[in-house]
């Protein structure tokens, strides 16, 4: 994660919320990129060097987290460039997915 991006004027997303109870385990699923529809990356959150209660813990120390606040924690290898026209969808298996164009 990088401080650098943790501005207090980032907006929060509070479009899509899911209660703790729908989620299996928080701290183990797969997550991955496709790009045109080809998956580009795909790894796992129990692989991430720093877990995310340690993520929030250090990150809540030097700003105040906030319901809808977003933790952007890098990405498994594999993504190169995306130009304009691309599609990429992201996704966190059973939490939620995100398509969008690249303009």
């Amino acid at each position: 994660f990088s401080l650098s991006l943790s501005v207090f004027s980032h907006p929060r997303r509070r479009s899509h919320l899911i209660c703790s109870d729908k989620v299996a385990n928080p701290l183990k699923g797969e997550i991955g990129l496709k790009v045109n529809g080809e998956t580009v990356q795909c790894g796992d959150l129990s692989l991430y060097t720093w877990s995310i209660p340690e993520t929030i813990a250090c990150l809540s120390t030097y700003v105040e987290l906030c319901p809808g606040d977003l933790i952007m924690m890098g990405t498994p290898d594999g993504v190169g460039p995306v130009k304009p026209g691309d599609t990429v969808e992201g996704w966190i298996d059973g939490i939620a997915t995100l398509k969008f164009d690249v303009k």
